[in-house]
């Protein structure tokens, strides 16, 4: 009677206050605790009102009743066989899932019993390691008898297959070429229950789940969700650094036949050591001349790689792999972030931009320097002491300019002109020396703020204003669109010496005018009558030839009147590109 008075005690704390558990997808059980006083009035019933049905197990007077119970649960709720003597209703939940997780009531039908609440929450084990580390453990067990004819098989997140083992023995053909030779079971896994894989070498692309489920010809029987993460280090460099060092350390001593390769995410080969030499034929040519070996690395251990003159071009992870007649010994990997410090902003409609670039080095008389964007596009090149608007991409054709003399004085800035809210890029500075090797590297972010107009509906017109470099191509086309929530509207389309207006959005249609001569004097500017409010909007003009955009520029419209717009902020989300309408 004292154990049963010590119980209510506890029932009466646990019923005020609900009781948490967190456990691990793929656990064997899970106990759900409920204590109840001997007075009470069966049925007990555990609940899930979350479901509907919400029974999960009912006890009555003759044992279990699971007749009104939620599917999910099926062959999965037990509980004691003495709990009318001992006054424990604890649940046993068997392979508990992610679905799972919820509130869970324990209930009688006895007046001064309150119901007890359990919150359950089921996750996702996780596996935390770091790159280079010879190989982890995802844990997969079980203690339930597995049959002789058991197949065990781990998928990954994208349903590839990571290990299979069938008819007592491992089927490495039916694996993905992806973990080929990389994995490995213990011995005997059926018999023993220790279903866990070792993943060989891992690295970042590891970092996902993976799923062990052990199934027959007949039905699954057990599944366990494993969540990997590898932790890779990560180094932090400003653009314009003269070098970066990409660290990789062996920790035992290195055969001195191994071969030291390090790649990029995008597989290109970045250095190459083997025999005791660098191989610089080897290497992709976004690499060449910019990468250095410790001398000596395999006695050294020392396998770290400096990458010199980094831009945001290399911010990239990078995988260092040690390996000995095509077996890997080791894997390390390292995310290099390079960080463009170089800040400059400006209006769109200013008259020009300086992107600033100076150096104290000795440059040799016979240097290139080039400027590039992100897109590796031409925007300048100064070669053989004069520049070379003919290797220029049209984009930037008579708008850039750079100082006389600017290799002796050091100052390779560039002034780009009529910048609109296109130019914003990051933008680089290369010098080079005649035989083309890099001497120095720097970048810059122009940031060109965009043009807003707003007028209020009613207005006469509204000017959309847009000046560029004059003498543009006889030949070339000007089109002015809207983008709006569902589509681009041509606003005005100037094509063969005059405007189109058949081809115009009727929308549009005698609401439009530009300038005479706009190609000439490069004022592309776009006159709108009579605005209103479902004229709000991002309007783009380009100038094409052919398919070559040679200028670009965005202006907002935000028309005012007595009623929101519902489509305005939609309208401003995107600007579109042109060409599909023409």
């Amino acid at each position: 009677m004292k154990v049963l008075l010590l119980l209510a005690g506890i029932l009466l704390h646990v019923s005020q206050h609900a009781s948490a558990l967190v456990v691990d997808e793929g656990t064997e059980v899970v106990l759900l605790p409920c204590l109840v006083s001997q007075n009470l009035k069966l049925p007990v019933t555990w609940s899930n009102t979350a479901l509907s049905p919400p029974t999960v197990h009912q006890y009555s007077s003759s044992g279990d009743n699971l007749t009104d119970q939620n599917r999910r649960y099926q062959n999965r709720t037990s509980m004691n066989r003495d709990a009318l003597l001992t006054g424990n209703f604890s649940l046993t939940l068997r392979r508990p899932q992610l679905c799972d997780t919820g509130t869970y009531t324990c209930s009688t039908r006895s007046p001064d019993s309150q119901p007890q609440t359990v919150e359950l929450q089921v996750k996702v084990p996780q596996v935390e390691v770091d790159s280079g580390v010879e190989s982890v453990l995802l844990p997969c067990r079980t203690t339930a008898h597995l049959p002789k004819d058991a197949t065990v098989e781990w998928k990954d997140r994208g349903d590839k297959k990571v290990h299979v083992f069938k008819n007592g023995s491992d089927q490495p053909d039916q694996q993905d070429q992806r973990y080929r030779t990389r994995t490995k079971m213990k011995k005997n896994p059926v018999k023993t229950g220790d279903l866990s894989v070792t993943l060989k070498h891992p690295t970042d692309a590891d970092s996902r789940a993976f799923t062990c489920t052990v199934y027959n010809r007949w039905r699954r029987i057990h599944k366990t969700v494993v969540t990997l993460r590898v932790k890779v280090p990560q180094v932090e460099v400003d653009s314009g650094a003269e070098s970066v060092l990409l660290p990789c350390r062996a920790t035992g001593k290195l055969p001195e036949d191994v071969t030291v390769e390090w790649m990029d995410r995008g597989d290109r080969t970045v250095h190459v050591y083997e025999n005791g030499f660098d191989h610089p034929e080897e290497q992709d040519q976004f690499y060449r001349d910019r990468t250095k070996m410790n001398e000596d690395p395999l006695r050294t251990g020392d396998l770290s790689l400096t990458l010199k003159l980094p831009t945001d071009g290399d911010a990239n992870s990078y995988t260092c792999i040690v390996s000995r007649e095509g077996n890997i010994l080791i894997q390390k990997q390292v995310h290099l972030h390079v960080k463009v410090t170089h800040q400059v902003e400006v209006d769109s409609g200013a008259e020009s931009v300086l992107l600033p670039c100076r150096t104290t080095l000795h440059l040799p008389g016979d240097a290139s320097v080039e400027w590039r964007d992100r897109d590796n596009r031409k925007v300048h090149v100064y070669q053989n002491g004069s520049d070379h608007p003919e290797e220029q991409d049209q984009f930037y054709r008579d708008r850039t300019k750079m100082d006389g003399d600017l290799l002796r004085t050091g100052d390779l800035s560039l002034m780009l002109g009529h910048p609109t809210d296109g130019d914003s890029d990051i933008y680089t500075c290369n010098v080079s020396s005649r035989e083309g090797h890099i001497l120095m590297k720097k970048q810059v972010r122009l940031q060109v703020k965009g043009q807003q107009v707003e007028v209020e509906e009613g207005a006469e017109s509204v000017l959309l204003l847009f000046r560029t470099t004059p003498d543009l191509p006889g030949d070339a086309k000007v089109a002015w669109g809207c983008n709006k929530p569902e589509q681009v509207l041509l606003a005005h389309l100037y094509e063969k010496g005059s405007d189109q207006p058949s081809k115009q959005h009727q929308l549009y249609r005698n609401r439009t005018k530009v300038n005479e001569d706009l190609l000439k004097s490069g004022d592309l500017s776009l006159t709108l009558s009579y605005p209103t409010q479902r004229d709000s909007g991002a309007y783009r003009c380009g100038v094409w030839r052919e398919d070559q955009l040679l200028r670009g520029k965005t202006v907002r419209l935000k028309v005012k009147g007595s009623v929101p717009d519902q489509d305005q902020e939609k309208s401003e989300t995107d600007v579109a590109p042109l060409i599909q309408l023409l």
